[in-house]
């Protein structure tokens, strides 16, 4: 059984992101898993070295498991009284862990099943600065799973309308694969986007994204999947366009070093991307 992981820090935020999750997981059968971080207090360069009194400890942990525990019965409870009783309901399950959000996501994301990690677009604390700081670059550019940012008002109603962002980059077809998997049940269509910089045409452009989509189409098990190519001068304005106008449930990309597409997981760009979209994003690693 597929699980999906939602960090929590208990805000409005991460709430609305663990109910996307949950009724996502509905539609895929599959299962989720809510996790909390537990830190020191304050972040500094020596909270590493900093000991806890087993005392403190023990009560934050506690805490943190019974707003946990909480929580999953919220959302089991809400599933279910909007469900059919012979319908899938995803299994909630809870843990805390000390360390970073970080540390503690990459730790879980290993284990067996877990598929997705979903988290808020924003939120208070430690989720915000684990988006649109440095611990989200961190995260997206080691951790090696992909990550679905959900903003702090979207309800999830499954998924119509699909874009996928390219730079015609060779592991972007396994990621098309994958991001089909998750539609697939939805019937959405599914527009690959190649966004370039503004210029002359180049003869090759046409053929490299004419193999690009051939090895698509012959890999991809996927019939409502569509081309198209945008030429911009800046990518945010390109991209908060595409998302306003085209009336998309979803974006996805695959985040690599040295990309054009490496505008995610810069703070500024991001924020700005948060700012003027209420779809979610889809990361998938490079």
């Amino acid at each position: 059984m597929k699980t999906f992981l939602v960090p929590t820090d208990f805000s409005p935020e991460a709430d609305n992101a663990a109910r996307f999750a949950v009724y996502l997981a509905k539609d895929l059968k599959a299962d989720v898993q809510l996790c909390h971080a537990l830190s020191l207090p304050e972040e500094s360069p020596v909270s590493a070295q900093v000991v806890w009194p087993l005392e403190d400890y023990n009560y934050l942990k506690k805490d943190a498991d019974q707003n946990l525990l909480a929580l999953s019965k919220q959302f089991a409870e809400e599933e279910a009284s909007v469900s059919d009783h012979d319908s899938h309901h995803p299994l909630i399950t809870t843990i805390s862990q000390v360390g970073t959000v970080t540390d503690v996501v990459r730790n879980l994301v290993c284990y067996p099943g877990v598929s997705l990690v979903v988290m808020g677009m924003s939120g208070a604390g430690r989720l915000k600065r684990f988006f649109l700081g440095s611990s989200s670059r961190d995260v997206i550019e080691k951790g090696g799973f992909p990550t679905l940012l959900i903003p702090s008002h979207t309800v999830f109603h499954g998924f119509k309308k699909v874009a996928f962002a390219t730079d015609l980059g060779a592991d972007d077809v396994l990621a098309i694969a994958q991001l089909a998997a998750v539609i697939k049940p939805f019937n959405a269509d599914l527009m690959v986007i190649h966004i370039k910089p503004e210029g002359v045409e180049q003869p090759e452009d046409a053929a490299r994204a004419n193999a690009f989509m051939s090895e698509v189409t012959q890999t991809v098990n996927y019939p409502a999947i569509g081309y198209r190519s945008l030429r911009a001068v800046n990518i945010d304005a390109a991209l908060n366009s595409l998302c306003e106008s085209d009336e998309l449930d979803l974006l996805a990309v695959v985040h690599r070093k040295h990309s054009i597409y490496t505008w995610l997981t810069s703070g500024s760009h991001t924020q700005k991307l948060a700012r003027h979209t209420q779809i979610p994003l889809l990361v998938y690693p490079g």
